[in-house]
């Protein structure tokens, strides 16, 4: 139930418009079962003082920028840090990962029989009542998939916003499978590469691309066998040297593809933002009135946001928040693979999702990182300080 709650609080599932109200689901969730929990867990000090840095963090922007008239925003962001910072706590990261890969592969399951009726009958998504986004740009609502208000356009949506948003929970998914499971959940692979395939997704792809070829010439560092590296190089050249590849891949950069198009002038008025406040960025408001001055000054498109979490962290709270965020997701990527090549791999690869969808600081994502992060210290315990608290190792 919780890692259906992480996924769910996302703000990337298609009621996303209800987000404050799941968070508080949520919260009251956790709350309910630290409460009935007749476990222990140790907090481990180095680990609270981090937490709460990173935390102290948003807060000097807030006050440097005399943001006080968004503390309810500054409040609420610093409760998703304590509540993702808490979750390591409670649950094993094996425990969450399994968890998660499992719901993911329901997800990808239902999606693509759903998809495959789309396919043969586009025209019965109209027989289902609608339901609105965050921008309200509605949705058929076939309560485990969406359909564009537009019609069915090839792309599997699942439950989430767009297929930008679903590949990216697909392929983190995949990357339990490759370096918790070692591929050996070889049914679950195969429905989440075959789900992840119909997103259509360029980044979906390009990441595909790289860690299929890094499995390929590298997985037997891992455990993975010659026969399963020898089928991904097949299905690899096979899926790099389809004219359909190159379609999707090329349909992203054409003039008037409006997908890209958007994210690179988030990307770049996120970064002119970003310069007028490097150390500590500008802040919640300042950023909500720059930015649709900036982008249309530079390419007359008024923006309301951006798509990309990786700059506008950087545009809102500068680095003094953005690098130890950026730290505990490569501890994260290294609490995973447990390699330091493998590593910097993921790491990469969360980078490329984040660089295309707003997840960096989303409560799940914000979880990983502090897995990665409680690892790390439980690892180096120099001068720890520990104390029980009610609840589960």
């Amino acid at each position: 139930m919780i890692t259906a709650g992480l996924i769910l609080t996302s703000g990337a599932v298609f009621f996303q418009g209800y987000a404050h109200f799941a968070f508080l689901a949520f919260v009251f969730l956790v709350s309910i079962y630290c409460i009935f929990n007749a476990h222990v867990i140790t907090i481990n000090q180095r680990y609270l003082i981090a937490v709460l840095s990173i935390t102290l963090c948003i807060f000097v922007t807030m006050t440097l920028k005399s943001d006080f008239g968004r503390f309810y925003s500054y409040s609420n962001f610093a409760l998703h840090i304590f509540i993702a910072a808490f979750i390591p706590l409670l649950f094993r990261f094996k425990d969450v990962a399994t968890a998660y890969s499992n719901i993911i592969v329901f997800l990808a399951i239902s999606s693509l029989v759903i998809y495959v009726c789309l396919v043969f009958y586009p025209g019965i998504a109209a027989n289902f009542s609608k339901i609105n986004g965050l921008t309200d740009f509605s949705y058929f609502n076939l309560f485990l998939y969406v359909v564009p208000e537009t019609g069915f356009n090839g792309r599997n949506y699942s439950i989430f916003w767009e297929p930008g948003a679903f590949q990216a929970f697909l392929f983190l998914a995949l990357l339990f499978e490759c370096y918790i499971f070692s591929f050996k959940r070889h049914w679950q692979s195969v429905v989440l590469l075959i789900a992840l395939l119909t997103t259509r997704s360029t980044t979906a792809y390009i990441m595909l691309a790289i860690l299929g070829s890094y499995v390929s010439l590298m997985g037997k560092s891992f455990g993975v066998s010659r026969s399963l590296r020898a089928s991904i190089m097949i299905l690899g050249s096979i899926c790099i040297f389809n004219p359909y590849f190159y379609d999707v891949i090329q349909s992203k950069f054409v003039e008037g593809n409006t997908s890209s198009g958007i994210r690179l002038v988030s990307t770049v008025s996120d970064l002119m933002i970003f310069s007028k406040s490097i150390i500590y960025g500008v802040g919640y408001s300042l950023y909500d009135s720059l930015i649709p001055i900036v982008s249309f000054d530079m390419f007359y498109l008024e923006l309301g946001g951006t798509v990309n979490s990786f700059t506008y962290t950087l545009s809102v709270f500068g680095l003094l928040f953005f690098f130890p965020i950026l730290y505990i997701y490569y501890l994260f990527a290294k609490r995973t693979t447990g390699k330091r090549l493998d590593s910097i791999i993921v790491f990469f690869l969360i980078l490329i999702i984040f660089s295309t969808e707003n997840f960096m600081t989303s409560l799940l994502w914000l979880s990983l990182g502090f897995y990665g992060l409680l690892h790390s210290i439980r690892r180096n315990p120099y001068r720890v300080t520990s104390y029980p608290v009610r609840d589960r190792v």
